[in-house]
């Protein structure tokens, strides 16, 4: 069992000391609150007290509007303002034309009215934001209850344009603040914005895709139709792109005739032809070798207004806005000196493709055309080691503190109260004194200790299975970062006794893989709080019951996720010639800790 991660590039440091700046860094990302997205909006729109819903169809244009009750003669006509303190919904839906006009050129469309009614506002996502990213403005005091209208503006033809205007006087002084969000059909044309003004949008009626205001500050997060990322990391080279169904379907013959509306066996045949183009197309060469991915997987996903999100499985897909992730994995030994990738899968009108490459160091942005189509990563990390797997020594044995000083003292004391036995009278009394001094001053040290270990073996104590524990998870972080079955095999062989590595290796997998929505692992940036709740003997050495926190992250499409999985799991573990090495491994509970139940993102 795969333990599913909601929630881009993944550095998991060599050393101790790396790895407890990464727990550091992880916690504070983790402290910032409940992320669900890779897109963060700070302009505060979403809380605007007056909000449309804008949505153009082939015939019409349907608004979904929540006026706020304080501003409801804004959006009456002057005739009827003075009226509007009764608050009574009939006023709009007998007067509609000023509530927000929309126009096709000078003419004004009239729109009819579906529904007007008072209730409960609508509660819309308010962003998180990372640490140091600037607040957004403060909301205007809200209402919890709106006027609510539902109304149609509807036209004959394809127009190329139409704009969309708030409540405004004779002056051209916007009344009200409102906030909005519009669609083309089903495709998404803008995040929260402010509709602040008359906002004209330029309507492309063969592919939605590219309708868009002419004011390019309102626009969407993930505007272009293909976007492509690189993520270099310590044993994998992993290539995942964005596209859309209606590309793949220009770079290959799918056969799906006339149908607007696409079954859940359409989507799979999808899907696996979209594979094999991706596996022969747009080369990826490191280390001056072409390499091709080791596995490919593509899933349905969407955009929205928290940024890309993998669709469950689709009874109906509309063919018009099916889109599609595809993650290839290129499993590496180590970290490339150089890679280079050509990008052949251009859009059918042919746009750039935005390509973000990111390694250990963070993410650079690329675009590639058609007439520039590589782009090339160096490595320049200077102070970067491979993470290897280490053989683990903890000598086991039984240690006691021993009162080293009060044992000299007590020795001394002994010899001196012997010579007084066997000496005259005279000099017996002379050395009974310096003998009771020492023999106070050895009752006095006794708390003077020093720890001795037995050089026979024993039952290990909480402090030396801890040791061992915090140098098998150590290796394990390490394994964990091969994606390639034989080299994770080969990993297991300085920590893990041969007869044992397939099952263990099985049961790392199953129960310690953290896998994301895409379908690639998260990986283990470090362990923390390791506790061994009990130390038992068992046939092939010790069975210790243990306790610890793993900081994972693993990226997807651009977006950084990470979280803390909190594990519980039995270690069968036997000493060798060569050090510590599991010979069992069963993983009994993982689960994300409560408190760390978040996650970030970047595009």
């Amino acid at each position: 069992m795969r333990h599913k991660l909601d929630w881009a590039a993944f550095a998991a440091a060599p050393s101790r000391l790396l790895q407890r700046a990464s727990v550091i860094m992880g916690t504070l990302v983790l402290c910032v609150g409940a992320v669900q997205a890779d897109y963060l909006n700070t302009n505060g729109a979403e809380s605007a007290p007056n909000f449309a819903e804008i949505r153009v169809f082939e015939d019409r244009v349907r608004v979904l509007l929540e006026i706020d009750l304080k501003d409801y003669a804004a959006f009456l006509p002057t005739s009827v303002a003075d009226a509007a303190v009764s608050l009574n919904p009939s006023l709009l839906a007998e007067n509609p034309m000023s509530a927000l006009v929309v126009k096709i050129g000078e003419t004004a469309l009239e729109p009819t009215v579906e529904t007007v009614e008072l209730r409960l506002r609508k509660d819309r996502p308010m962003p998180i934001r990372t640490a140091g990213m600037p607040e957004p403005p403060k909301p205007a005091p809200q209402t919890s209850e709106v006027i609510y209208a539902e109304l149609e503006y509807p036209f004959a033809g394809r127009p190329e344009r139409i704009s969309f205007a708030p409540p405004n006087n004779d002056n051209g002084t916007t009344l009200v603040t409102m906030g909005f969000l519009s669609w083309h059909g089903e495709t998404a044309i803008n995040d929260y914005r402010y509709l602040s003004s008359t906002e004209t949008l330029a309507l492309d009626w063969d592919d939605p895709w590219y309708t868009a205001f002419e004011n390019r500050v309102i626009a969407r997060h993930g505007s272009a139709p293909i976007t492509s990322f690189i993520s270099v990391e310590p044993k994998e080279v992993r290539h995942e792109v964005v596209f859309r169904l209606r590309d793949l379907e220009a770079w290959t013959e799918l056969s799906l005739g006339n149908a607007q509306s696409l079954t859940a066996t359409e989507l799979a045949s999808i899907k696996e032809a979209a594979a094999q183009v991706l596996a022969n197309r747009n080369p990826l060469v490191v280390d001056g070798v072409r390499r091709h991915p080791a596995s490919i997987r593509v899933e349905q996903v969407e955009l929205n207004l928290q940024g890309l999100k993998v669709l469950d499985a689709q009874q109906f897909t509309e063919r018009n806005t099916a889109m599609f992730g595809a993650v290839l994995s290129f499993p590496h030994v180590d970290l490339p000196e150089e890679l280079s990738l050509t990008w052949e899968l251009f859009s059918e009108r042919g746009s750039p493709v935005p390509i973000r490459v990111t390694d250990l160091a963070g993410g650079v942005p690329e675009t590639v055309t058609s007439t520039d189509p590589t782009v090339v990563w160096t490595n320049f990390l200077t102070s970067w080691s491979t993470p290897e797997t280490k053989p683990i020594i903890a000598p086991l044995g039984r240690e006691f503190d021993v009162p080293v000083v009060s044992f000299i003292l007590l020795a001394i004391a002994c010899v001196i109260a012997l010579f007084a036995f066997k000496s005259q009278s005279w000099r017996r009394y002379a050395l009974t004194a310096p003998s009771s001094i020492l023999l106070i001053l050895s009752f006095l040290s006794s708390g003077a200790t020093h720890s001795m270990r037995l050089p026979w073996a024993g039952t290990p104590n909480s402090d030396q299975a801890t040791q061992i524990l915090d140098g098998l998870l150590q290796n394990v972080s390490v394994s964990m970062l091969s994606a390639d079955a034989a080299t994770f095999q080969s990993s297991l062989g300085s920590y893990v006794s041969k007869e044992h590595r397939l099952d263990v290796g099985a049961e790392m997998r199953r129960g310690l893989s953290i896998e994301l929505p895409s379908g690639a692992l998260a990986r283990i940036e470090a362990v923390d709080d390791i506790t061994a709740d009990s130390v038992q003997e068992a046939k092939e050495g010790l069975q210790i019951l243990a306790r610890w926190d793993a900081y994972v992250s693993g990226g997807h499409w651009g977006h950084l996720h990470r979280r803390v999985i909190s594990y519980r799991a039995l270690l069968d573990v036997a000493e060798h010639d060569t050090g510590w090495r599991m010979t069992g491994l069963t993983v009994l509970e993982a689960k994300p800790r409560a408190s760390s139940a978040a996650e970030g993102g970047n595009t």
